[in-house]
């Protein structure tokens, strides 16, 4: 099983002066995933979307996360996401 880093948005923006792309980074680890024909497991934490200190973390972490979300099912139509709880049961059954 292939597992994607976390999805982190937080300090890995390009507004933070950083030229990171987390989107494009986490689409290329499913990519593999995908071609291994294996799941892809995204995590993240929920920091990514606090806004309680700063709102605009926030906004940030929910623009990535629709913007990752809206990548994967553009790039694979066919794609099915479902609880970590589910993948184990469809594992623990072959």
């Amino acid at each position: 099983m292939i597992k994607c880093p976390p999805f982190a948005l937080q300090g890995h923006m390009p507004t933070s002066g950083t030229k990171s792309d987390p989107v494009g980074h986490a689409l290329a680890q499913i990519d593999t995933a995908f071609r291994w024909r294996k799941p892809a497991i995204i995590s993240s934490h929920r920091v990514n979307y606090a806004g309680h200190i700063d709102s605009k973390n926030r906004e940030r972490g929910l623009a990535g996360l629709a913007e990752l979300l809206q990548g994967i099912v553009k790039r694979w139509s066919d794609v099915r996401f479902i609880t970590a709880h589910t993948l184990l049961q469809l594992i623990l059954a072959r």
